[in-house]
């Protein structure tokens, strides 16, 4: 079943991660408009000398937070002549990091069978006692902190290494005021609640008004929350995963509200 003809769409993924989102919606008869939210920068080579990234080749667990985390993390290793030790155990946030991994050739220890946060992934049978484990969690530079804090709790010594930067891009945001203004958006999708925070500001005021009334497909309640506490006012419906199938669906069930307006 397809989108109700005219129905539209903005997706607010990095560039290089949005293209098949805006195809498969595109597919389903949506309108689309991308306007990247966030900008993916890795860290330089004088951010992460040798020594910053040795410990990954070190560590009993490396755990990476997202496909990104996968990208750069791997990246510098390379740089660095690092490679993990023979028997680590990797963990993956969530099925996108696990392919990421995979397409990389490194096996997974460890990934929610259900679910996609920090937290999903913390309730693997596998980080239950983790006394005398040595884990490097690897991630952008203003990740949670709640993963450390927890595995630290089971008794693990946990280190961080940020390898890239999330960003606020430079970007004309004109066509889509002009297409808020006229009418013609009606969902917006968003990934990350500094994605939000950077969209709103990019908008300005009065396109952040008129963005808040369009249904929000987003992927966590968090996200919702921070949402609805900015002021978001439009129906929002959290899909199942990021991947862009379920995307898609969360934003069939947001067409639903337009339907019936």
């Amino acid at each position: 079943m397809g989108l109700p003809a005219g129905y539209g769409v903005l997706v607010t993924r990095p560039t290089h991660q949005a293209q098949g989102l805006c195809r498969t919606l595109e597919a389903a008869g949506a309108m689309v408009w991308l306007l990247p939210a966030l900008e993916i920068e890795p860290l330089s080579a004088a951010e992460l000398p040798a020594e910053a990234v040795a410990p990954l080749g070190r560590a009993d667990w490396l755990v990476f937070v997202s496909p990104n985390a996968v990208r750069h993390g791997l990246a510098c290793m390379a740089r660095h002549g690092i490679r993990p030790r023979a028997d680590v155990r990797i963990g993956a946030v969530g099925k996108g990091t696990e392919r990421a991994l995979a397409e990389a050739g490194l096996a997974v220890s460890a990934v929610p069978d259900a679910g996609f946060t920090s937290e999903d992934l913390a309730a693997e049978a596998a980080f239950g006692d983790m006394r005398g484990q040595h884990v490097m969690i690897v991630r952008g530079d203003t990740g949670r902190g709640w993963l450390g804090a927890h595995l630290r709790a089971c008794g693990a010594q946990v280190d961080y290494l940020a390898v890239y930067r999330a960003v606020r891009p430079r970007v004309d945001v004109a066509p889509v005021r002009e297409a808020l203004q006229s009418g013609r958006l009606h969902s917006v999708i968003i990934t990350s609640a500094r994605g939000l925070d950077n969209l709103w500001f990019m908008l300005g005021d009065s396109g952040r008004e008129s963005m808040q009334r369009l249904a929000l497909v987003t992927v966590s309640r968090r996200i919702a929350r921070h949402a609805e506490q900015g002021g978001h006012t439009g129906p929002i419906v959290v899909a199942a995963s990021p991947a862009d199938g379920d995307l898609l669906e969360a934003v069939h069930q947001a067409s639903e509200h337009h339907n019936t307006r």
